[in-house]
């Protein structure tokens, strides 16, 4: 965040709901990105990847498809599967964040995707499971991630039992 400060790009502008890694190693690659621009940068030279086309704002309804996809690590189109979202106490705590959810995802599969995802500069991390997972392995990760060092909180979003009759 304080990148984009630096940059004078104003956040709520941001294209996306927020920043999501695949691992460490891409959220460094994304940083060394941002240092090479200066001040005065567009949101299209932070996101290279993006379409002069695209919107700045994105007006979806988040609802209608379940959500708009968490990360790299979640399905690109809907149905989305069910997620689990665990925040970290502090930024602190990443690496207590990465090891608790690599602990969730051996011990709880089959799990879809899971990754970190630095919000508003501080860490969060999903777990993404398969389409048609019981709501029960929901509850049930998120409930062991409330119990690991380092994690503030744990719910399930996005639960198969919340979708529309039909979906």
């Amino acid at each position: 965040m304080a990148e984009f400060d630096r940059l004078q790009l104003a956040r709520e502008d941001m294209p996306y709901a927020g920043l999501a890694f695949d691992s460490p190693a891409a959220a460094d690659q994304f940083l060394a990105h941002l240092r090479t621009l200066a001040p005065g940068a567009t949101w299209y030279d932070v996101f290279p990847d993006m379409s002069e086309d695209d919107e700045l704002v994105d007006d979806e309804d988040p609802y209608t498809d379940r959500g708009y996809p968490l990360g790299e690590f979640d399905y690109p189109d809907a149905p989305r599967g069910s997620a689990v979202f665990a925040s970290a106490n502090s930024t602190d705590d990443v690496a207590a964040a990465a090891e608790a959810m690599e602990r969730a995802v051996q011990l709880h599969p089959p799990v879809y995707g899971a990754g970190l995802v630095l919000d508003r500069g501080h860490p969060h991390l999903f777990i993404v499971l398969p389409l048609g997972a019981p709501d029960e392995q929901a509850w049930e990760i998120a409930d062991f991630l409330r119990e690991q060092p380092g994690i503030g909180n744990a719910f399930p979003e996005r639960l198969e039992s919340s979708r529309p009759r039909g979906s």
